[in-house]
């Protein structure tokens, strides 16, 4: 089960390697932050009445918060403020970050590996309360937490279970961490590549304007 930390470091690391390599401002990079923090956890909003409500916990986390008709919604909502604190970028452009971190949420929720007895829990409800099929991602890298049974409450027991820190933790960070990297490799080479394609017409005018003296 990916935490609040895999939902927000992941895609704050993918954007701020995007940014550091076209070198933009503090200020739009520190937007970029906020929202790669804030924007992926909103569908974990159904943790707030699933904490309150314990006896509820399995109907309300996951089921409330992520199917399609309240991320259709949370997507909007991101959008509108993303697009409003990056004036510079493109309404369209800032409306698909936006979009796309919101996904990013389920995406993860979806690569979570099943405890034993709870495989009907794996996945993401997206079409609740339509149906309680669930999307697993074939692809699945993040380790269950092995509640112990404290029993004070279902967040609570989370947060006290040894394997979140032992495994889950240490998981995340390193996915993370290998993200954050192959982003910044990738958009080094594609900076690299763009320049090269802007300089290569100022090589083909110079040996035209060389060719042409020589005729001359």
């Amino acid at each position: 089960m990916p935490t609040s930390l895999a939902h927000a470091a992941i895609p704050a690391g993918i954007l701020l390697a995007c940014a550091a390599v076209p070198r933009k401002s503090p200020a739009h990079r520190r937007t970029l932050l906020v929202a790669a923090l804030v924007i992926p956890n909103l569908p974990d909003l159904d943790l707030i009445p699933a904490a309150l409500l314990p006896s509820q916990w399995a109907s309300i986390h996951r089921n409330w918060g992520h199917n399609i008709f309240t991320l259709a919604v949370l997507s909007l909502l991101a959008a509108r403020w993303f697009s409003r604190r990056c004036p510079l970028m493109k309404r369209g452009k800032a409306y698909a970050v936006a979009t796309a971190l919101v996904w990013s949420h389920i995406l993860f929720d979806s690569m979570s590996i099943s405890r034993p007895g709870l495989e009907q829990r794996v996945g993401v409800p997206l079409l609740w309360p339509i149906s309680d099929w669930r999307w697993v991602f074939p692809w699945r890298i993040f380790p269950p937490v092995e509640i112990g049974g404290v029993g004070i409450n279902p967040l609570v027991d989370v947060v006290l279970s040894p394997s979140l820190w032992t495994r889950v933790i240490p998981t995340e960070v390193a996915v993370t961490a290998t993200s954050f990297a192959v982003t910044l490799l990738a958009a080094a080479a594609w900076k690299a590549t763009r320049r090269r394609g802007q300089h290569r017409p100022d090589r083909m005018a110079d040996v035209s304007a060389a060719r042409k003296g020589s005729e001359t």
